[in-house]
């Protein structure tokens, strides 16, 4: 049923009607009232009846009560109301003064008649009101979970026409408010939340500022089967009340999305190897470098050189640096330089200085933009680190700590491809070429956070549009938070040997598409499928791209060495110097000519 409009003009003669009723049948009780007997309203004179209607009806004009708008009745209009019906008393009750004497007209009488005609009067108004607003089947119900101010007013609007929501029951873990009601809903506590799910059909489920936390919606989510059900905070409730569609959650985190217990750095031990070095990140302006210089900046480095060939992506590091403090500016210096020019690095200003560690985060890392320009990753990937370990050893470099990935693994995209080989040319490098500095690479899998990474796409999706995009429903992925990733990666350089592969513990692989879902309950939203039409995001799978898996590896084989941390794992994995020594040679030759290279063969030397 949808609400009643009527012109406005219409809706004041039917309030003044109203009244005109209601003074007239309260000056006819209270008459009554006042001989304890029933007293005809043909007894009484006409004159008493136009006294009240006249004072009345005047007065509640130039009050302005029939300008209020009934369908916002509430206790202002009550107050105003009572005002002005004070006044027509006084002026009814001098009037009887003078009048009483000719016209029968107890003294007592309009003390009766204004209570009974403001009494009327509201009741009138609370009913029309609820005629007005009367929508419930197109609202929609919710339960409320925990009590507070904010979650009171989100009731009190609720109550409002175009509110499309309906809060019918109500959630609290106060023992105060035990057995209580509030606007005649029945508090109940959380220990009843699996009987009032399981009882009740909910399209909402509102927390308060208490509730709203992963913890809650993890025990709605894992232990209670809410399937239309949409979890929504007060902000949310609010543009509901305001007859809005609701904009989803913005203020995901990684913990919120995948069950992975937070990390515990050990700051002591990373403060004894960094504190007074000179430390180098190459792509200091990505996601994976600007977060090595975040945390390195920490551990006190007595220079920090940031490189990168994006000024835009330097500027925003420098300043997120400089501003919250994290490093004094004397110290960070920025290099505006591609890898792949050392002759660049050797002339800026750096030949004298003396550089302790190197972090290579430098790469280009889109999958999908590697497999349609190979050519273009394959010399930024590989070139780019040749020219690096060349400055490594130029500069004579105590450590240098190469930024892999799990792509590299049994490689099928050009991304993995060039990540493998950069690993065969750090070994290269290690064996045949300088083996005065320690050599890392260390292998990780997604980090959310980082740019293309899956969970912040979805997200901003979500923002912009009525789907989310999935390549393959069984597509599964590792994932740690970037502040982890590079966690580890600082801590791995604690664990010595001359050369190693490091993989990092990223826990089991998860479904991208429970991801996806997962995202979308926690934004307040529901998936949109066949089974329910009226869901808000529908998840559309596209198809594998190229050189994309539906599973991820971490490690060749099973040679897996623990190491100190139960994170960091070492790979022992048997590179050929021979081999690998020709392969290298060879694709560095076709990078020097500036020859088109073949996938097929890429991947059948490299694999």
């Amino acid at each position: 049923m949808k609400n009643i409009n009527l012109p406005r003009n219409l809706k004041k003669i039917i309030i003044i009607s109203a009244d005109v009723i209601c003074i007239l049948f309260s000056v006819f009780i209270a008459f009554s009232l006042r001989l304890e007997t029933f007293y005809s309203p043909l007894a009484i004179n006409i004159t008493v009846y136009f006294l009240f209607l006249v004072i009345i009806i005047g007065v509640n004009f130039f009050f302005g009560i029939y300008d209020t708008v009934i369908r916002f009745f509430n206790i202002l209009n009550i107050l105003n109301l009572s005002k002005s019906l004070i006044i027509c008393a006084l002026f009814i009750i001098f009037a009887n003064l003078i009048i009483y004497k000719q016209i029968y007209f107890p003294r007592s009488v309009p003390y009766i008649a204004i209570v009974l005609i403001f009494l009327s009067m509201v009741f009138v108004r609370v009913i029309l009101n609820l005629i007005l607003n009367f929508n419930f089947s197109k609202k929609k119900n919710c339960l409320l979970i925990g009590v507070s101010r904010n979650s009171l007013n989100v009731m009190n609007l609720s109550r409002n026409p175009e509110s499309l929501i309906n809060i019918n029951s109500i959630i609290d873990a106060t023992k105060d408010l035990k057995k209580t009601k509030i606007n005649g809903i029945s508090i109940s506590k959380f220990e009843d939340l699996e009987k009032i799910l399981k009882n009740n059909e909910f399209d909402f489920i509102i927390l308060n500022e208490k509730f709203n936390n992963i913890k809650i919606k993890n025990i709605i989510l894992k232990d209670y089967k809410i399937d239309n059900a949409r979890i929504i905070n007060l902000d949310q409730s609010i543009q509901l009340v305001q007859g809005q569609k609701h904009s989803p959650e913005k203020n995901l985190n990684f913990h919120d999305i995948v069950d992975k217990t937070k990390f515990h750095p050990n700051k002591d031990l990373l403060l004894k190897k960094i504190s007074n070095k000179s430390i180098l990140i190459t792509g200091a302006g990505g996601s994976i470098g600007s977060e090595l210089a975040k945390q390195i900046s920490i551990y006190k480095p007595r220079n920090l050189y940031l490189l990168d060939n994006s000024e835009i992506n330097l500027f925003d590091i420098y300043n997120n640096l400089i501003m919250n403090k994290k490093i004094l500016i004397n110290k960070v210096k920025i290099i505006l330089c591609d890898c792949n020019k050392i002759n660049d690095l050797k002339l800026n200003n750096l030949k004298s200085k003396k550089i302790d560690i190197i972090f290579h985060a430098a790469a280009f890392k889109h999958l999908s933009f590697g497999e349609n320009n190979l050519d273009s990753m394959i010399y930024n990937n590989v070139n780019g680190l040749n020219q690096m370990l060349n400055f490594c050893k130029y500069m004579k470099v105590k450590e240098f700590v190469f930024i892999s990935s799990d792509k590299a693994v049994n490689p099928k995209s050009i991304l993995g491809i060039s990540k493998k080989i950069g690993e065969y040319l750090v070994f290269y490098y290690y064996k045949m070429i300088n083996n005065r500095t320690h050599y890392s690479i260390v292998r990780f899998g997604n980090v959310i956070g980082s740019s293309g990474s899956v969970i912040p796409k979805f997200i901003n999706q979500i923002s912009s549009s009525s789907q989310l995009t999935l390549s393959h429903k069984k597509v599964k992925r590792y994932f740690m938070s970037i502040q982890e990733a590079i966690y580890l990666t600082l801590y791995s350089m604690t664990l010595k040997k001359n050369f190693n592969i490091f993989a990092l513990d990223m826990g089991n692989q998860i479904s991208i598409y429970n991801i996806a879902n997962r995202i979308i309950k926690l934004s307040g939203m529901n998936a949109k499928t066949k089974k329910n039409a009226k869901g808000d995001i529908e998840i559309k799978i596209s198809g594998l791209k190229k050189g994309e898996k539906i599973k991820e590896e971490i490690s060749l084989g099973k040679n897996l060495e623990r190491t100190k941390h139960e994170k960091i794992f070492r790979c022992n994995e048997n590179f050929e110097i021979k081999i690998i020594s020709k392969k290298i040679k060879n694709i560095l030759k076709l990078i020097s000519l500036n020859k088109s290279i073949n996938k097929k063969k890429i991947i059948n030397d490299f694999k």
